[in-house]
């Protein structure tokens, strides 16, 4: 119940239009660290992790586009699903069995839904909506739907699933195309940066990636602005533990604190974060802070 809990207070928040779509796994951490930054029940703690997915596709549809935007996005599906479900007056046993194959496949989506996120996991939801596709041309459907409806027309429908499709296989491509270049001298991979750069900027993969090669070829103010760049995307503890390492690098060390800090917020079961704020305290000259710090990690429960 954590994440309902952390969804809750971004709804909570943000209730007319939400976070912006897709905003959530940037914001959603944002909103954990914020929940521990006050005393929460252990089990709350071993509970926690690094979110991109609220397990529940409406619950995150309203966090992402707010009350106002997920009743105007039921309207429309509703209309939708009038249309793709409009009754037939002559039916045979074929047509028959595959109305009832898809209303158990809406069924089962709808279902589907309440508990994971399947429409965002590319592959999943194209998969979703080619059966969707499939049912709609293979059903008959009255001539009426086709003038009086005719956005929704197979010819428009098809397009729009291979133009999506399209984005999708593209963006893949540039990425296994920079991972076979990952095993060769960062020089080599740092001349081809710009080029991949353009087509797999919204890519967290790349993005963190690119920045840990930074942070070892001790390009730190480079790998700073590639993880800044990610943090738009999501911030996670990974994300902030490198931010904190690429300042510590730079003698900051007052900023390289406030970054493990924030991991240790966003993750609070974990012990590296924590460690690594006593090791920032110790480069700092603060020894007191350094002793509470080590206290804490002496005491912290373990999950095992």
């Amino acid at each position: 119940f954590l994440i309902i809990k952390i969804t809750y207070n971004i709804i909570k928040e943000n209730p007319l239009f939400g976070v912006g779509f897709n905003n959530y796994k940037s914001q959603y951490n944002n909103y954990q660290k914020e929940y521990f930054s006050e005393t929460r029940p252990l089990k709350e703690i071993l509970l926690a992790d690094n979110n991109k997915l609220a397990n529940n596709e409406w619950l995150q549809l309203v966090a992402e586009i707010g009350i106002i935007g997920f009743l105007v996005l039921l309207f429309f599906l509703s209309k939708i699903f009038k249309i793709y479900t409009k009754p037939q007056n002559h039916r045979n046993f074929t047509t028959s069995l595959l109305i009832k194959c898809r209303n158990h496949f809406f069924l089962a989506v709808i279902v589907l839904s309440l508990f994971s996120n399947p429409f965002r996991i590319p592959s999943l939801l194209n998969l979703i909506s080619i059966l969707f596709l499939f049912f709609y041309i293979v059903i008959p459907h009255d001539k009426t739907i086709v003038y009086t409806n005719p956005f929704f027309s197979k010819n428009k429908l098809l397009f729009i699933l291979i133009a999506l499709s399209t984005t999708f296989l593209v963006q893949e491509y540039y990425l296994c195309k920079w991972m076979l270049h990952h095993n060769n001298t960062f020089n080599n991979k740092a001349k081809k940066f710009n080029y991949f750069n353009n087509f797999l900027k919204d890519n967290e993969n790349y993005l963190y990636t690119t920045a840990y090669e930074l942070y070892n070829s001790g390009n730190y103010y480079n790998s700073i602005r590639q993880l800044e760049n990610l943090s738009e995307i999501i911030n996670d503890t990974q994300s902030s533990i490198l931010l904190g390492f690429n300042y510590s690098k730079l003698k900051k060390h007052s900023i390289a604190l406030k970054h493990f800090e924030n991991a240790s917020l966003i993750n609070p079961k974990l012990f590296r974060p924590k460690s690594l704020m006593m090791n920032e305290y110790l480069l700092n000259g603060d020894t007191i802070a350094a002793k509470k710090q080590a206290k804490i990690i002496v005491n912290f429960p373990v999950k095992i």
